[in-house]
């Protein structure tokens, strides 16, 4: 006779639902005992957090966080789906709101990780490596009173010789005389981006422009 130890073992679903629910409940109240900087703040249930206090209150949400504040004090806490922190004094606010390095001026949109924003310069990054090393550099090369000086000589000698090529198209007596004057806006100032930034990059010119204008 061969001895099955699981043949008279039976799984009860009550106790099943009981056990797990037990594991959920330590897993929950762990979770929330080492949480990192703990603050003050009701005492929450497992699943349905802070929800008996809705109930005490009769659904009256203002005065739930008046009691909190008077309780708690400035700074408390409230856990339901996620953890809550209030803040119930206008200095608090004022350190989000200042300009420091460490706030998060453009959240991370979808739309900026398409069109390969996302992470990169200064506006839009908010990888804080990243972006410390962008500042330094633009503080140390193109913020310099010697470089914006050069910058606003270059931006006026480049556009000038962009109106003297269009200058150059309306003296074309085939393209006056036919009227099929169509400057691409677009395509002109992309040449001349790309001179201007060549032109700061390594100081000397890449004549762009004068190329596209050649192809015209």
């Amino acid at each position: 006779m061969i001895f099955n130890p699981l043949e008279n073992f039976e799984i009860n679903a009550l106790s099943l639902l009981s056990t797990v629910l037990m594991i959920y409940v330590a897993y929950y109240y762990y979770k929330y005992f080492t949480r990192v900087n703990p603050l003050p703040g009701p005492f929450p249930f497992p699943i349905i957090g802070t929800f008996p206090y809705a109930v005490w209150f009769k659904g009256d949400i203002p005065k739930f966080y008046k009691y909190c504040y008077k309780k708690y004090g400035d700074i408390y806490e409230t856990n339901n789906f996620y953890r809550c922190i209030v803040l119930c004094r206008a200095e608090y606010l004022e350190i989000f709101l200042s300009k420091n390095m460490y706030w998060m001026r453009c959240p991370n949109y979808e739309g900026l990780k398409e069109l390969g924003l996302e992470g990169k310069g200064i506006v839009y990054n908010n990888n804080y490596k990243s972006w410390i090393f962008n500042h330094h550099f633009f503080n140390q090369a193109i913020l310099s009173p010697k470089f914006t000086n050069e910058v606003i000589d270059w931006t006026n000698e480049l556009f000038s010789e962009l109106e003297s090529y269009w200058d150059k198209l309306l003296l074309k007596e085939k393209i006056s005389k036919e009227n099929k004057i169509k400057l691409d806006l677009i395509g002109w100032f992309s040449h001349y981006t790309t001179d201007m930034i060549n032109k700061m990059l390594t100081g000397k010119r890449s004549y762009s422009m004068a190329a596209y204008f050649n192809t015209i």
